[in-house]
């Protein structure tokens, strides 16, 4: 079973390169982490495909950045001028959301309809669990668990299984050479 607390390299991660944002929001063009870090960065908006947040309690989950409601990732709805019509600091959560602020009356329909979210979310929220993090398996299913395999078979386009491939990719062939075949196959 999985322990509870995060590990020494999430807590680095937390600590150096994402400070007091979060993953979402930090900047892409930052010269923080390794060229990896960096690469994180820049396919963030591929990635929120794969990734929602089920919220209970809201305290580990961004309001603006991560997306738990079924409207998306807020801040892609209401950019930078949402922060300030809705009366939220940029590192709000959602548990921040719910509890700290009053109901406002909005003139555009979007902020209105984030209220309404809002409403719905503070008469069913349980203050006791944690969120959840949910990864993408499928074209509608998510769950708890991150599959590797199951991202990949999303993102990739699949087609005719060639009766050429297993003499090109086998289980202990040489990475390089198997490449070079690949590339002779495909002229």
């Amino acid at each position: 079973m999985a322990s509870s607390h995060p590990s020494l390299w999430i807590r680095w991660v937390k600590t150096y390169l994402i400070q007091n944002d979060f993953f979402w929001s930090v900047k892409e063009n930052t010269s923080l982490g390794s060229w990896v870090w960096r690469k994180l960065l820049k396919y963030r908006d591929k990635a929120k495909q794969f990734y929602k947040v089920e919220v209970n309690n809201g305290r580990n989950t961004s309001f603006r950045f991560d997306v738990w409601s079924p409207m998306g990732c807020l801040f892609d709805i209401t950019g930078s001028r949402g922060l300030i019509d809705m009366g939220l600091p940029i590192t709000a959560t959602v548990s921040e959301a719910l509890s700290s602020r009053r109901r406002r009356n909005h003139r555009t329909e979007h902020l209105r309809m984030i209220e309404n979210l809002l409403n719905t979310y503070r008469n069913r929220a349980d203050h006791e669990r944690e969120d959840i993090s949910l990864w993408k398996h499928s074209e509608t299913v998510y769950k708890p668990l991150e599959s590797s395999k199951k991202t990949w078979l999303q993102l990739r386009l699949s087609g005719p299984i060639l009766s050429w491939y297993r003499g090109v990719w086998f289980t202990h062939s040489t990475p390089k050479f198997s490449f070079f075949a690949w590339l002779a196959v495909h002229n």
